[in-house]
């Protein structure tokens, strides 16, 4: 049961992240069963793999957000990770788990801004786009 809880938890995310970057990234994203969550298409073609990891604070007693890789996966190109509870998420490029298996991240780092920063960012290095 604790497993088809955090499947759907992490589904959820996955949703959630797709609506994210269509509606203030302008990116059409897709979200696969396969060996990542996401596909992102920029529109000239160019396609990346999107891994989404999914949090709820409520499930930290000390506040903030931690973010868990399988050990045995391969990096995708940029990883979503989402606040579930807030509806916020973050985004990095797949090298911020080179030499890690786990992320945390203070409340403080899911704000408004913060997210619209990264979703501007990623549509910049995936589309050149900065008008959005």
């Amino acid at each position: 049961m604790a497993r088809m809880i955090a499947i759907r938890h992490g589904r959820a995310g996955e949703y959630l992240a797709c609506y994210l970057l269509e509606a203030y990234a302008g990116l059409e994203a897709s979200r696969i069963d396969g060996a990542f969550d996401l596909v992102v298409h920029a529109g000239d073609g160019h396609l990346a793999r999107v891994e989404v990891k999914t949090s709820s604070r409520r499930n930290r007693p000390s506040g903030g957000y931690k973010f868990q890789r399988p050990r045995m996966t391969v990096l995708a190109d940029y990883y979503c990770c989402v606040a579930l509870d807030i509806g916020l998420m973050r985004i990095f490029a797949g090298s911020i788990w080179q030499d890690r298996k786990q992320i945390f991240l203070p409340d403080r780092e899911f704000t408004q801004p913060a997210m619209i920063n990264d979703l501007r960012w990623l549509k910049r290095e995936m589309c050149g786009d900065v008008t959005n």
